[in-house]
């Protein structure tokens, strides 16, 4: 064991996926999916083909909140494919 929880705090899979919902609240109606939470990461799928084209400064905001919280992306204009899942090449979000 490395840590243990305190009163109040978060373990690591549920601050995963409530940053996750917290950036995509409306993941159907957004055309993406959640993946289920696993070592302190969700991972965000996009249901649909087309470019991920991400707010670099916004991320780099929420990045800045805590060194404890990383959210890692594409590069921007990525082409990403529907539902595809390639952890080879780093290709998702990380909370």
């Amino acid at each position: 064991m490395v840590a243990r929880l305190e009163t109040g705090d978060v373990g690591e899979d549920d601050a995963a996926l409530q940053l996750a919902q917290a950036l995509v609240p409306d993941p159907e109606g957004q055309g993406m999916r959640l993946t289920k939470a696993s070592t302190g990461r969700v991972n965000i799928m996009s249901m649909r083909a087309g470019l991920f084209a991400p707010d670099a400064a916004r991320i780099t905001a929420l990045n800045r909140v805590d060194p404890m919280i990383t959210l890692a992306t594409l590069p921007d204009l990525k082409r990403v494919e529907a539902r595809v899942i390639r952890h080879d090449q780093g290709d998702c979000l990380r909370g």
